[in-house]
């Protein structure tokens, strides 16, 4: 019984250190609000003179098509270099200021494949944009006046990766939801696995008089910036790819001691 007493509190003492080894270390939920680093629009109504338009820094990013039947695109991009590398992100959530609008109608979300520069010009408020001048983005040039899209009107994937019907209400911030695809968007520019040079958001381009105006990163107050939200768990430091941390010094101390202690008191009974 002398020899049992101290085996029982060595095996319960190394019990306890296997649960508190075997206990994970998960990672910390994060939410993240971001502005752009850049927002831009683009246009096209056929025209060299029209296409050779741009807007850069405007108070305003504009969607869909004016009286004339002119289309406008709006290029937005965020700076993700504050979630961490390996984090696993759970929910973006993109939002827009609207300040102007014709109707009602989708606004689709395109991840963008091609980098492209916000560029000097200054459109105002007439949502015609201004003449590009060097490092603007126009609906024929990325980068103005040399390097060329792929494809005029932006070089983009196919699929969306988000949209969302954008009502006629003057005043009020729209949410696109988050979706699969989104997120990934935004996984892939978190790991690096894939340059990030943002989206392009479409409207309307068949009906005339579609036009949708947004406040921009220039817009002059942070409150109708547009917004980025993404949540995000941060891995923890020399976590492995289920989230857990690997086992610290202490803990397999004190089961080297506890397992150690067992074994002599087994060893020394009668």
């Amino acid at each position: 019984m002398t020899v049992l007493a101290p085996c029982r509190k060595s095996i319960r003492a190394a019990a306890i250190a296997c649960a508190l080894v075997a206990t994970p270390l998960f990672a910390h939920a994060a939410t993240y609000t971001l502005t752009p680093v850049a927002d831009a629009t683009i246009f096209d109504d056929g025209t060299a003179e029209f296409e050779s338009r741009a807007d850069g820094i405007g108070p305003h990013v504009w969607t869909s098509t004016i009286a004339s039947g002119a289309k406008r695109r709006m290029l937005l991009r965020f700076d993700f270099s504050a979630i961490p590398p390996g984090s696993t992100v759970s929910s973006v959530r993109l939002s827009l200021f609207q300040n102007r609008s014709r109707g009602e109608h989708p606004v689709v979300v395109h991840r963008v494949l091609a980098a492209w520069s916000e560029g000097p010009a200054n459109g105002g408020g007439g949502g015609v944009g201004a003449p590009a001048s060097a490092g603007d983005v126009t609906w024929v040039r990325r980068i103005h006046p040399g390097t060329a899209w792929a494809t005029r009107g932006g070089d983009f994937a196919a699929t969306p990766s988000t949209s969302m019907v954008v009502g006629s209400i003057w005043g009020l911030r729209y949410e696109w939801p988050s979706t699969p695809r989104l997120v990934a968007d935004v996984q892939d520019w978190v790991d690096r696995r894939a340059p990030n040079h943002g989206w392009i958001l479409i409207g309307e381009e068949v009906v005339p008089q579609s036009a949708k105006q947004f406040s921009s990163r220039e817009g002059g107050s942070a409150s109708v910036s547009p917004t980025l939200v993404v949540e995000a768990e941060a891995p923890v430091p020399g976590a492995g790819s289920d989230g857990e941390a690997p086992l610290p010094l202490w803990a397999l101390g004190l089961l080297a001691l506890g397992l150690g202690a067992a074994l002599r008191a087994r060893k020394n009974a009668p």
